[in-house]
């Protein structure tokens, strides 16, 4: 133990705490081990060194989410007291809370399920089927005081039981609100005020948290690289930051999950990785979604000029959640579909295509499917964008 870390251990046991070991270090904070004195049971302390500027703005708000508003939810790391220590020359304040050893990114490569095998595994349930409605749990709370975490990330969410035997036991609790901001329903829905820019060069940042306005979607976006993390099978953990600055880029898709049969996975992953915040979910939302216990709708498509895929889909049939579902099979952008319905009248066996452009017509088709007990085919081609692009230029210069 260095000259610093041994006045920690002296001063926490001024405070009635047994220093036993370090288990996060970061910049302007660590979190340590600890046995309390009186009960002699085992805590996690996070000691911030108090700073004039950023950090200090962010202490106090993590103090605001987790006394004012009462921070308080199964899936959320529990937060029991805090208090400042002084440590030679260095101001800190401390907060006591739950014992969580574990990470979920470590967890993944070392547990006693086979290690990073426990992605691959059938279930029921699968590995992100237990943590990841957790993780949304967890958000959902946070989402409804207000408040925006910001920093979502596999080392930000902790496994709570220390060593699961088996997918069904383990627990998962989101930590660390240093980065969390609250904002008014004004502010999120109708961008009154600016926010501030996340800082450069954080792997699970939104895209949108990068400008002055956003709101609580970008945390589902950072969710949305998390469920690629628990779904996605890398021998080497050292290839995720690549991976994972792949997938930003568009190099990484549905193609690269495990778990290719899972149509709930691909459409919830598809979803909650849109470019556009609007289109994502919200927490509920997305819980709701990977929860459903709706019986799949079965249709055939046909990829134009190639070979038919037997394919469902379990959300509410709108014209995006088929266009979600087609691409999760053709690997064709939901952005760039033209979708045709084929249908066959009579002995004669004639064809007839109609277009599907609107909710109205995918709910007519599924519905006339249903009461003629008769298969639905879609048959998709790729729209033209650059001519379409093009013609709206075209026009532009008329006006």
């Amino acid at each position: 133990m260095n000259p610093r870390e041994d006045g920690i251990k002296l001063s926490l046991e001024r405070y009635g705490y047994t220093y036993e070991l370090l288990l996060a270090k970061g910049n302007f904070s660590r979190v340590f081990q600890v046995r309390e004195s009186k009960d002699g049971w085992q805590y996690a302390v996070k000691m911030i060194q108090i700073k004039h500027g950023d950090t200090a703005k962010y202490s106090k708000r993590e103090l605001e989410l987790i006394t004012r508003d009462k921070l308080s939810q199964e899936n959320i790391v529990k937060y029991y007291h805090f208090w400042s220590m002084t440590v030679g020359n260095d101001v800190f304040l401390c907060i006591q809370m739950e014992l969580c050893r574990v990470s979920l990114e470590m967890f993944v490569y070392n547990n006693e399920m086979g290690g990073v095998e426990i992605i691959k595994a059938e279930g029921p349930p699968r590995f992100y089927e237990q943590v990841f409605p957790q993780i949304l749990k967890g958000l959902d709370a946070i989402h409804s005081l207000g408040w925006i975490h910001r920093d979502i990330n596999v080392s930000n969410i902790l496994i709570a039981n220390p060593k699961p035997r088996e997918i069904r036991e383990i627990i998962i609790k989101i930590s660390d609100f240093g980065f969390a901001r609250k904002i008014t329903r004004d502010e999120e829905f109708n961008n009154v005020t600016t926010l501030s820019v996340a800082p450069e060069g954080k792997l699970f940042k939104a895209p949108d948290l990068f400008n002055e306005y956003y709101d609580s979607k970008v945390d589902l976006y950072s969710a949305g690289i998390v469920l690629y993390f628990l779904s996605r099978y890398l021998e080497d953990k050292t290839q995720w930051t690549e991976e994972i600055l792949e997938l930003k880029k568009g190099n990484r898709g549905l193609q690269h999950l495990y778990h290719q049969d899972d149509i709930k996975l691909s459409h919830l992953f598809l979803c909650l990785m849109k470019q556009n915040p609007t289109e994502r979910p919200t927490a509920g939302e997305a819980l709701q979604l990977i929860q459903s216990q709706e019986v799949p709708t079965k249709f055939l498509i046909k990829k134009f000029g190639e070979a038919y895929w037997r394919r469902c889909f379990s959300d509410k049939p709108t014209l995006s959640s088929l266009k979600a579902a087609v691409e999760t099979c053709t690997r064709i952008n939901a952005e760039t579909q033209v979708l045709c319905q084929e249908k066959i009248f009579g002995d004669s066996e004639e064809r007839i295509t109609i277009k599907i452009e609107s909710d109205q017509d995918v709910q007519c088709m599924f519905h006339e499917a249903k009461q003629q007990k008769a298969r639905v085919l879609i048959i998709v081609s790729v729209q033209d964008i650059s001519q379409k692009y093009r013609m709206v230029s075209d026009a532009m210069d008329v006006l």
